[in-house]
C-alpha cells in the first residue's frame, strides 16, 4: 500500500509538478523505513548483514518520519500565511528535534531508542491543522482525520505498552494501521486542495469572463 501510494505521488508531481509531493513522498517512504526497522523486517530482507545498523534504525527512521511530517505540514497547510505564530512554532520544532537529534547520535545512542517524545511534535501538527481548519482552510480538513487516525493508533498502541490493553496482533500493529489511514487520507487531502483550487480558479476565471 505504501509503494502505491507512493507510486501516485509520484505521479500527481510529475503532472503538477508541486514540491508538497516531493516532501510527502519522503515522508510515506520514511513511514516504511521506520516501520520494516520497528518490525526487524529490514534486519531480515534488506540489511542482515549490519546488526550494528539494526541497533539505531529505529532511531534514525524515526527522526526522518517526524521531520519531512512537520516540513509537509508548513507547505501543505501554508502556515506561513494560513498560521503565522505557528509556523514559527513548526519551524523551531524542526530545529529543536534536530538539535535534540544530534545530541542522540553523538553523546547519548541509548536515546534512539525512546519513542514517546515524538508525541510532542505530533501533537502540535495536530493543533496546527485544527487551527488552520477553523479559521476557513477547507483543504486541512482531511489532514485533520488524518492525523485523528494516527494519535488513536499512537494511544492504543501506548495502552498496549503499558499493559492496559492485552497484547494482541492486532493491537500491536494498531500504529501501522493509524499509519495506513493516515496516508490514505492525506492523499486525499492532496486530491482535495487540487479540487478546490481548480474550483477558484475556475469562478474567478468565470468573473473575469463576466
Amino acid at each position: 500500500m505504501i509503494l502505491i501510494i507512493t507510486l501516485y505521488n509520484f505521479l500527481v508531481f510529475l503532472a503538477i509538478r508541486e514540491i508538497k509531493n516531493v516532501y510527502y513522498i519522503m515522508y510515506i517512504l520514511s513511514v516504511a523505513a521506520y516501520a520494516m526497522s520497528y518490525d526487524g523486517i529490514g534486519f531480515q530482507y534488506i540489511w542482515p548483514t549490519h546488526p550494528e545498523w539494526n541497533d539505531y534504525a529505529t532511531g534514525f527512521t524515526l527522526y526522518s518520519v517526524i521531520l519531512w511530517a512537520l516540513i509537509f505540514t508548513r507547505r501543505f497547510l501554508r502556515t506561513t500565511t494560513t498560521a503565522p505564530r505557528l509556523d514559527r512554532v513548526l519551524k523551531w520544532t524542526i530545529i529543536a528535534r534536530s538539535l535534540y537529534f544530534v545530541i542522540e547520535v553523538l553523546l547519548f545512542p541509548e536515546l534512539l531508542t525512546i519513542r514517546s517524545i515524538e508525541i510532542i511534535p505530533l501533537s502540535i501538527i495536530f493543533y496546527t491543522a485544527i487551527t488552520v481548519w477553523d479559521r476557513g482552510y477547507r483543504p486541512a480538513r482531511f489532514f485533520v482525520i488524518a492525523y485523528g487516525f494516527l494519535f488513536s493508533g499512537f494511544f492504543i498502541r501506548t495502552l498496549v505498552y503499558f499493559n492496559v490493553l492485552p497484547f494482541t496482533t492486532p493491537l500491536h500493529y494498531s500504529l501501522h494501521f493509524s499509519f495506513v489511514l493516515e496516508m490514505l487520507f492525506l492523499t486525499f487531502a492532496m486530491g482535495d486542495r487540487i479540487r478546490i483550487l481548480k474550483d477558484m480558479r475556475d469562478r474567478a476565471l468565470r468573473r473575469i469572463i463576466h
